[in-house]
């Protein structure tokens, strides 16, 4: 080999040493996106919660009273901001919030109207307070609240002037935790109702029946939880209606469908809990709408839509429910608004977004169409 030659040998052979060195810096690392992926949803009245895979309740909408778990940004918050870490589940209702931590203690904030928030000498806070400890499910309604300990304890606090606290009596108000039950899997509260879902299956129901929302035909208050039904797996309390799955999963309602929230276009009221649809995975109640997630991840909406909560593109309420969303894994429903989230972690939400709600950094602007929403 001459010498030319070795030296064009070494120019490529250097060539080739700093090109394969150049790749490998520019090699991109794999990002941990475990802080902005989204694994469970909860929807409330004027905001929304968002739990991330690394235990991180991020939140949006109104939060004058530091419900969502920010004390230093008393006012609506339009896009989603970190929050309380440690979390397992939240639920919210009107003013109020329950945090849930993966140690199993409750910690509350917001307002605490008719005792909401299960401290007696406390009217509103801004900052978390803990509650109680060895808690593994919470509930909140508009007004009132629940949680169910490890021994499978059920406890209420807050406004009960309807019985839906299910105490047996209709004080306006429970300041502290009540013990309720035994033998409880989770609750659900509504305006001025509640479910109750029993680890035998059975589901109980207590508080107003104006609208046979309780399954109950004689339309008055029931102070003391009843059994509606058996064989159930899930629960969800809207304004005036209810509506649960069964293990075979099928989906039952009853109460109010004047805005077509039941799905049926022939009855004003369910008296009577009535099949509704099969094939279902979950399904939430909204004040007067419904969501749906269907077992092979496609989302049904029906009933009222003034804020395009149905996610249609319209703002005419519906009567039956259609597909409006494909590849979900969850959802959720606030008071206005829809919440879905799919696979990927990644979040979509519809409807009423005037407090923010939603999310997306819109103002006052109502989304008629699912949109996604960016952490």
């Amino acid at each position: 080999m001459n010498m030319n030659t070795q030296k064009i040998a070494l120019g490529m052979a250097l060539a080739l040493f700093f090109t394969s060195c150049k790749v490998e810096e520019e090699k991109p690392q794999a990002a941990d996106n475990n802080s902005t992926f989204m694994v469970k949803l909860r929807g409330a009245d004027l905001c929304s919660y968002f739990i991330s895979k690394d235990d991180v309740a991020w939140a949006s909408g109104r939060n004058t009273d530091g419900q969502l778990g920010n004390s230093k940004d008393l006012e609506i918050i339009r896009t989603p901001i970190k929050g309380v870490s440690g979390v397992l589940d939240v639920s919210a209702g009107e003013s109020h919030s329950l945090f849930l931590k993966k140690d199993g203690t409750l910690w509350v904030v917001g307002q605490n109207s008719y005792g909401s928030l299960g401290l007696p000498d406390v009217l509103q806070t801004n900052t978390l307070k803990k509650l109680a400890d060895n808690v593994k499910f919470i509930a909140a309604g508009v007004d009132f609240s629940f949680f169910i300990k490890f021994d499978n304890s059920l406890w209420a606090f807050g406004h009960n002037s309807f019985g839906q606290l299910g105490t047996g009596k209709t004080d306006y108000e429970e300041k502290s935790p009540v013990k309720i039950m035994d033998g409880v899997k989770s609750v659900a509260g509504g305006k001025e109702h509640t479910l109750i879902l029993k680890n035998d299956g059975t589901l109980w129901g207590c508080g107003h029946n104006d609208a046979y929302q309780l399954g109950k035909e004689a339309q008055e208050i029931q102070l003391s939880p009843l059994q509606i039904a058996d064989d159930v797996k899930q629960i969800s309390a809207g304004n005036q209606f209810s509506i649960f799955i069964k293990n075979d999963g099928t989906l039952w309602g009853m109460g109010y469908n004047g805005a077509g929230q039941l799905g049926f276009n022939d009855f004003r009221v369910v008296k009577k809990p009535i099949q509704i649809l099969s094939n279902v995975k979950e399904a939430y109640a909204g004040h007067s709408h419904t969501l749906v997630l269907l077992n092979d991840g496609s989302v049904l909406t029906s009933g009222y839509n003034n804020m395009g909560q149905l996610g249609d593109g319209s703002t005419e309420e519906r009567r039956d429910f259609q597909k409006e969303f494909d590849g979900a894994i969850s959802i959720s429903a606030g008071y206005y608004h829809s919440l879905i989230l799919k696979s990927d972690g990644t979040v979509w939400g519809a409807g009423s977004n005037g407090s923010g709600q939603l999310g997306l950094g819109q103002g006052n602007t109502d989304i008629h169409e699912f949109t996604k929403i960016n952490f």
